[in-house]
Parts: C-alpha cells; structure tokens; sequence
C-alpha cells in the first residue's frame, strides 16, 4: 500500500536516537536508482502512520523529495509491538550503538511489565521472556540490561563526551571488565576504552592490572596512555610510589598547617583573655589606666601578628 510521506510519524519511543546522514544520502542515491527494495512498516494513528520500522528509508524519501511510500499497514499494533517490531529490524542490521540495544531491551521489558499489570499479572518480567519477544539468547539480554545499571554520569560521559559508536566501543568491551571489580572502576576503565578506542583484549588487560592494583597503581594506569603502558620502559609500580610520596607529602604540609592553625587560635584565645583582665582590672581599679593602656598597646602589636599569620595560612 502506498501512504503519503507527509502523513508519517516518528514512533516516540523508537529505540534508535541518531541517524548517520551519509547512510542516508546513501540510501537516497540507492532508491534513486533502483528503487525501494523492501517496503516499511507503519500502523495507523488518528490519520497518520506511526514508523515501526524503516525511519532510515522515511528519510531518504524526504530528501528525494518523493511523495509516497510503499508501506505494509498493521493495524491496532500494542506500543510493546512497535517496540518489538522496531528493535528487531534495527538489532538485525546492526544499526544500533551500545546504548541504544541496552534501551531497547529496557524498553520492552517495561512494555512487558506493563502489559502484565493491565492484565492483573505479577509484573515480574523473566529473562527469557525478553529473550523471546526479541528474538535473541537470553544472555544477551542479560549483558544488555546490565549496562543500564550503570550510573547516567557514565552513560552520558560514553555517549557525548567521546562520540561512542558501535564501531569502536562494544559488547565486547563491557564483556572483557571483571565483574569483581567495584562498578565505579569498571566505568573509569570503560570510559578510558572510549577515550583512547582500546580493543577488547586491552580492556581486558586493564581490568586484570586493576585487581591486584592498589590505589595509587589504578590513579597511574587510568592517567597514562595505554600505550606507554605497554611499554616495558614504564614502569607503572615506579610511577606508583612517586604519587605515594607526593601524596605524603601533600599529608605533612597539611599536618604543619594544622599544627600552624591550631597554635595561632591558641595565641587568639590568650589574647582575648589578657585583653579581658585588663578591662576587668581597669572596671575595678587593680592597674592604673597608664598601666591597662600600656598591656593593651603591647597586645594590639601581638593581634597584628596573629593577623598577619592567618593571611599566610590563607594564602
């Protein structure tokens, strides 16, 4: 059936975020060409056509400039069919980036959830019931929910900051991070994977530097290029101990400072009290006021002292 380009939406949940523009002029010069080799999917809402799949070939009709399309039309499809429908056609071509196949997979296990709540169901959704609404094993399934549970600092860090694409982070590179690791160290060397384009068996390498690392060890491995590390001129345990004596030495010139602060509050307290006697002794006649003014003059010059103390300590 051919339905008017015009009249087509995008489906809101559709599980693919981005759109590479030289596919797209690709696919264009292809129909423009040939013609178009396999109709989309779509299925009617309020007088429109929501895309199940085929957003790519939507495209390359607009830009062509082409009125109509050849459509297969469903009607009454479940946001869980869209979903579904959708997922597929684009898990099947390798379309998606990591992220986008961890959302999709999410996406049809809530649509599962709700499906089982509307129903009076309980809304625990297992697995393989994922696994076969998406056509794929369950431990797929299992990899890919897992990547959600990583923090949205990471995900958005591993998405924007570095441009990750399916081509040069994978599954792979989740698969080869221990999972003994604490979640915060897999991310850092994930995102230094993203950073640096690192093959899985490099992951894999750093995650097993990383379990036997200790602190200082894992600051030097995510600092230096992989590279360099590969390297046997660098020596990442001699790297190591020159941050711990750094970090040493950073703890005894807190610890001066401290010692510094606390003696110059000491000497604030005093202060106040000498200044307290002499107003007491003056209020009650013990000194006599040239006495009382020649201890406050002698203390001001001390006060200036402490001042000028705490502007070092503050510098």
């Amino acid at each position: 059936m051919l339905v008017p380009v015009d009249k087509l939406i995008d489906n809101p949940n559709q599980t693919r975020k981005a759109y590479d523009p030289i596919k797209i002029d690709v696919m264009a010069d292809s129909i423009k060409k040939r013609g178009l080799l396999q109709p989309i999917k779509v299925t009617n809402n309020n007088g429109h056509y929501v895309i199940a799949f085929g957003h790519c070939r939507v495209r390359a009709y607009k830009k062509l400039g082409l009125p109509e399309i050849e459509a297969i039309v469903e009607r009454d499809m479940s946001d869980l069919d869209l979903a579904v429908e959708g997922f597929i056609e684009n898990y099947a071509r390798k379309d998606l980036d990591i992220m986008e196949t961890a959302e999709g997979f999410g996406y049809i296990q809530k649509q599962l959830e709700d499906l089982k709540f509307a129903e009076g169901k309980d809304t625990t959704v297992k697995q393989k019931e994922i696994a076969a609404a998406a056509g794929c094993s369950e431990s797929t399934v299992f990899q890919y929910l897992d990547i959600l549970k990583y923090s949205e600092t990471f995900k958005e860090n591993i998405m924007s900051t570095y441009g990750v694409h399916k081509h040069n982070i994978s599954i792979e590179h989740y698969r080869s991070v221990p999972k003994s690791l604490p979640q915060p160290e897999r991310e850092e060397i994930l995102e230094k994977a993203a950073k640096e384009k690192l093959k899985p068996d490099d992951v894999k390498l750093l995650g097993k530097a990383f379990q036997v690392a200790d602190k200082f060890e894992k600051e030097t491995i995510l600092e230096r290029p992989y590279e360099e590390l590969e390297q046997e001129s660098i020596s990442i345990k001699t790297l190591a101990q020159q941050k711990r004596e750094e970090a040493n030495q950073k703890e005894q010139r807190r610890q001066t400072e401290d010692r510094e602060v606390k003696k110059y509050f000491n000497n604030c307290d005093a202060f106040h009290a000498i200044i307290q006697d002499a107003i007491d002794a003056a209020i009650y006649g013990k000194f006599a006021p040239e006495t009382i003014h020649m201890v406050i003059n002698r203390h001001t010059r001390i006060k200036a002292s402490l001042d000028e103390l705490e502007r070092k300590i503050k510098k």
